[in-house]
Formats: structure tokens, sequence, C-alpha cells
């Protein structure tokens, strides 16, 4: 599996949005550099947790952004945060529980989010901040 590495095309021309894209994106080669090697479920689970956090930073810094705007897509935009965030809970409890393993199929969900949550939702406020000069 290809693992997924920053290109221009995915930049939302917002410097500060576009380092935390760059950082999830390397914290999810991580966790799937420790697949990879077999590390143990600590290792993981630590990867896991890291990487919960700082997508909630990152999507409390855009959300703040966005209403301090007035971004007309902000409640559209949140509830999509909240879902992921939800979805890596679950990922976690099932993970810590002995209940889930990660796999390739877990990588490529959450590579593929990301990828399209930026593609499609966050490249939809760029011309929006562009206009407020950010």
């Amino acid at each position: 599996m290809a693992v997924f590495e920053w290109e221009p095309r995915y930049s939302v021309h917002i410097e500060e949005f576009d380092a935390h894209h760059q950082k999830l994106l390397a914290l999810l080669r991580k966790l799937h550099q420790s697949m990879l090697d077999g590390q143990g479920k600590q290792i993981v689970g630590t990867i896991l947790v890291e990487l919960k956090s700082y997508t909630q930073y990152h999507f409390e810094a855009e959300e703040e952004k966005m209403q301090l705007h007035g971004y007309p897509k902000f409640e559209e935009h949140k509830k999509q945060h909240e879902a992921l965030i939800d979805q890596l809970d679950e990922l976690i409890n099932e993970y810590k529980a002995d209940k889930r393993q990660i796999t390739t199929d877990t990588y490529r969900f959450l590579n593929n989010w990301l990828t399209n949550h930026i593609m499609s939702a966050d490249k939809q406020y760029t011309a929006f901040f562009k206009d407020k000069d950010m």
C-alpha cells in the first residue's frame, strides 16, 4: 500500500492549516510504519492517541477561525469533525480492549478520510478565508 505523501495540490493556502495537515499525515505514516514493524500494542495505541489529540487540536483551530469570520458552512464542517473524532474514539477503545486490530484497512480508512476531507470540505473554505486576508 502506498503511503500518502503531501503534495502542493492538497494545500488549502492557509499556512497554519497546511502545516497541521502535514503533521497529521506524518502521524499516519508513523502509525503505518509501526504496524509494518509489528511494534507492540502500547506503541501503536500511543500513536493512535497522539493522532486523535492532534486531530482535535487542528479541528479546534479550524473551527475557531470559522466562527470568528462567520464561515457559512461552519455547522456542516463541524459535524464532519465530530464524526471523525467519534470514529477515532471507537477505534482507540476497541483497540485497547483487544476487540480490534490496526490493519491496513484501518490505515486506509484514516488516510482516505483525511485526504477526502482536505480535498472537499477544507478546500471549500480556501476562497472564503482568502477574502479575509488569511
